[in-house]
């Protein structure tokens, strides 16, 4: 590796080791500048001095920087509409102080990408994952869950017949999985008018335990 990957490497790792305070990451925009990434180290500091000050709504600045940078949403693509005197996009991925935290993509996404997007954005603690019915099980063998901080698992779509949701009879597959050790937050979506948030994440919360076939 060469000095200015180094460099990159610990400036990385001090943001991942300290998520509390915006300096490291501030750092890591005076150093993403000098490289020529003017608008990744603007769109960095932007939002650190938006959750400073404590507004909630991204300014026109900080969504057209995004907008025009689809690249920051590796592995994954976004669509862009533009309409006139509005810049929206839809992207899989969440910013936050500058770095991608959250991720909403299909399971087959998550399932194709979970290596590349854990090496990309290693700072990333909420999932939320639809189309999970079929694809549960491979789903819940990726140790990129280890990321999970809030996970949110719900059928492709918000309204879907009973034979495609997760039931009751999911939860101890969902509880025994290796891979949510660290998980806070688990909601389970059968439906639009079906969410059901667990908190206490474990094998205790669902009553009984089951293993992932290996």
């Amino acid at each position: 590796m060469d000095l200015f990957g180094r460099e990159k490497a610990r400036l990385l790792q001090a943001v991942k080791e300290d998520q509390v305070h915006d300096d490291p990451r501030l750092e890591y925009a005076d150093y993403v500048e000098k490289k020529g990434q003017h608008d990744l180290a603007r769109f960095i500091r932007i939002q650190c001095h938006r959750e400073a000050i404590g507004d909630r709504y991204p300014s026109e600045e900080e969504t057209s920087l995004q907008a025009h940078h689809p690249e920051w949403q590796y592995p994954f693509t976004q669509k862009i509409d533009e309409i006139p005197g509005l810049l929206t996009f839809v992207g899989p991925l969440c910013f936050r102080r500058g770095f991608a935290d959250g991720a909403t993509l299909m399971a087959a996404e998550f399932l194709r990408h979970a290596r590349k997007l854990k090496k990309r954005h290693p700072l990333i603690t909420e999932f939320a994952i639809f189309g999970v019915r079929q694809d549960l099980l491979e789903t819940l063998k990726r140790p990129e869950l280890r990321m999970a901080r809030k996970l949110c698992l719900a059928p492709t779509d918000f309204i879907v017949p009973p034979d495609q949701s997760l039931t009751d009879a999911d939860m101890p597959t969902i509880a025994s999985c290796p891979h949510l050790s660290e998980l806070r937050n688990l909601t389970i979506m059968s439906g639009m008018l079906n969410m059901r948030p667990i908190t206490d994440v474990g094998a205790t919360a669902f009553g009984a335990t089951a293993k992932l076939p290996h």
